[in-house]
Order: structure tokens, then sequence, then C-alpha cells
């Protein structure tokens, strides 16, 4: 969605791709090629800073609680 919203990141992160395809020289990339695609890696870790996944947990005093 957040791709979507932002063509202009979205042409980047596939440029970057495109350049680690070439990188490999026909072969699939694995696990240890995704280290070399740091900007897919911040705008991931963007997103997930705006919408984290985890569910927020609260935290409740159940009784009062005397500091110093």
């Amino acid at each position: 969605m957040m791709l979507g919203m932002h063509p202009d990141v979205q042409q980047r992160v596939y440029e970057e791709g495109q350049q680690l395809k070439l990188r490999l020289d026909g072969r699939e990339p694995a696990a240890p090629d995704l280290h070399q695609l740091p900007y897919l890696e911040m705008v991931i870790k963007e997103t997930l800073r705006l919408f984290p996944v985890g569910p927020l947990l609260f935290r409740e005093a159940t009784k009062d609680v005397q500091i110093g």
C-alpha cells in the first residue's frame, strides 16, 4: 500500500532490485542476497515504524505505588 502511494519510492526499490538481479548473473536470489538491498530495508523499516504489526500492550497499575 505504501509503495503504491509513493511511486517515486516504488521506482527506486524496483531499480535496486534490478541492479541486484544483474549482479547475480542469472541465479535466483537467496536470503543472504537481501543484505544487498539497503533501500528496500529502509522502506520496510519505515513502513513498520508507521504501521507496527504487533499489538500495543498497555499496562495498568493495580495498586498505588510510593516512589522515593
